[in-house]
């Protein structure tokens, strides 16, 4: 696949995107990326959670560099690309599900990692100064990881996975409660 970006949105401040699918159809990638906030769902779309996408046949890298990707609302926003970046300083919730067709999926927040459902070959979640969070609830699961599973916080993990090769990294405090029903 192409992975550069036939869609590269930058600002020097916010990318609020307002109930909208974001697509590169035919090829290329997502580009996102922010000094501030990446807020994929601005506004609700009526009367209940109501998904939106940002798909692509290449890599889909979205970047908050001093703020969070978010969503203001209840809806949430799935991401479907090839390899999947997510980069922040102060949190990550999209609240919907993350598929990287190919082999790599990195997560990685200065703040708190709230997962809802992700799925990849290879996938790295990392919180160096916050905690991983169940974003779906106890005993549904989180994390889907076909090869391997590496998660690192600093203030505790709490997620439910499936993969054949975890590694978890704790390293100041919170408690870790992951649930592995994979082989």
């Amino acid at each position: 696949p192409v992975t550069t970006p036939s869609i590269n949105l930058t600002s020097g401040r916010d990318i609020l995107l307002d109930r909208i699918n974001l697509s590169a159809v035919t090829s290329g990638g997502v580009k996102l990326q922010a000094a501030r906030d990446v807020n994929v769902m601005l506004s609700d779309i009526c009367c209940g959670p109501t998904a939106r996408d940002i798909t692509a046949p290449g890599n889909i890298d979205i970047t908050a560099t001093t703020g969070a990707i978010k969503r203001t609302a209840d809806d949430f926003v799935n991401l479907s690309g090839y390899d999947i970046t997510l980069a922040t300083a102060n949190g990550i919730d999209t609240g919907g599900t993350i598929t990287a067709a190919h082999a790599y999926s990195e997560v990685r927040t200065s703040g708190d990692l709230t997962v809802g459902s992700v799925s990849g070959s290879i996938l790295s979640f990392s919180a160096p100064a916050g905690a991983i969070l169940d974003g779906n609830g106890a005993g549904v699961n989180n994390v889907t990881a076909t090869t391997s599973l590496s998660l690192n916080a600093k203030n505790g993990i709490d997620l439910d996975t499936t993969t054949p090769s975890l590694t978890l990294a704790n390293s100041t405090g919170g408690a870790i409660s992951v649930r592995n029903t994979g082989t």
